[in-house]
């Protein structure tokens, strides 16, 4: 990120939270929005996403997980060993 600023950081990460707190089909219309953005931008958001699979994927390695996140750790664990295959290390080129 080009940003240091943890505060800010944090403020996103809580956004989102609050953003994908609700049932229903509101993830599309958030993903969708996600790219409707420069793609330099949506570039260094496939970083951020991969990073956190990545690290749920270490979690869910290490036992850190139950019931309700159990599914999206072994999501994580096939999208960390897709990416490792591919050759995506921990960041994508900035164009």
């Amino acid at each position: 990120m080009t940003t240091n600023n943890d505060t800010e950081q944090k403020a996103v990460a809580e956004a989102l939270s609050h953003a994908v707190n609700v049932f229903g089909d509101g993830e599309s219309m958030l993903a969708a929005l996600f790219l409707a953005d420069h793609r330099t931008l949506i570039q260094r958001k496939a970083v951020v996403f991969l990073e956190f699979f990545r690290q749920l994927a270490e979690d869910y390695r290490n036992g850190y997980y139950d019931e309700r996140d159990e599914a999206a750790g072994k999501l994580a664990e096939v999208i960390d060993k897709a990416a490792d295959e591919a050759g995506f290390g921990s960041d994508l080129p900035l164009i």
